[in-house]
């Protein structure tokens, strides 16, 4: 369930602040282009990352939904197909965000892969409740 909490303060975080000033100093560094300078260049660029944002936030608010309701709900009661569920959504989702942030060399891929490890080690201790 906390992953399911991460990921929706991840897009509220999208939705309702990171729109506002768009660009991230890790934006910058790849980019190599400041937020004004983009929206000088091409305002429907600049407007086509704000939508892309809102997109991610969305996304990010609904699947943290979704895994606090299959926690709350179908993983306590130990329904296997919940653990194998939540552990083939999450999984490959924090490990293909923590590879393109360490790509990047981004602000978040030392706290995603803290989260990582985390979420790897309570799906391993967790597996053995769901064996019946």
């Amino acid at each position: 369930m906390l992953l399911g909490v991460v990921f929706v303060g991840m897009g509220l975080y999208f939705l309702l602040i990171r729109p506002a000033f768009i660009m991230q100093p890790e934006d910058v560094r790849v980019a190599k282009l400041t937020g004004d300078q983009i929206k000088s260049y091409s305002p429907d660029l600049f407007l086509w990352l704000t939508f892309v944002i809102r997109a991610w936030g969305s996304f990010c608010l609904g699947f943290g939904t979704l895994v606090i309701g299959v926690s709350l709900l179908s993983f306590r009661k130990k329904e296997k197909w919940s653990y194998y569920l939540l552990t083939v959504s999450i999984l490959p989702l924090l490990l293909i965000f923590f590879a393109i942030q360490y790509a990047m060399k981004g602000d978040f891929y030392i706290p995603l892969a803290i989260v990582l490890i985390i979420s790897l080690f309570l799906f391993a201790a967790t597996r053995k409740h769901f064996a019946k």
